[in-house]
């Protein structure tokens, strides 16, 4: 399923890249977006259940990420640049380190 959900991609960005940037083209650019973050969702959700060690990432970047997607969906109807700049704050949320959870003494 993630991996489907990561082959909408290219139809969604040649779509952009042929017709140009309008609302309709960036709300489905941030709708395609959405359906590999709910997939990696669940896809870690199982990794996660079935292993013993801590996870490097949380469910808070996660749920963030999917919330910033919802959110350029609408976003997308008002001002298109803005609804791309919320998707690309998630992929540099997913850039940035994780925190540690161990305390350097």
């Amino acid at each position: 399923m993630f991996l489907f959900c990561l082959s909408l991609f290219p139809f969604a960005t040649e779509l952009i890249g042929i017709k140009g940037l309008s609302s309709f083209r960036t709300s489905l650019y941030a709708s395609v977006s959405i359906f590999p973050g709910l997939g990696y969702m669940a896809l870690w959700s199982q990794i996660h259940s079935k292993k013993t060690t801590s996870a490097h990432t949380s469910w808070s970047k996660q749920i963030a990420s999917v919330v910033l997607y919802l959110a350029a969906i609408p976003m997308a109807y008002f001002r298109p640049v803005a609804s791309l700049a919320l998707i690309a704050i998630v992929s540099v949320l997913w850039l940035l380190p994780p925190r540690s959870e161990s305390h350097p003494q």
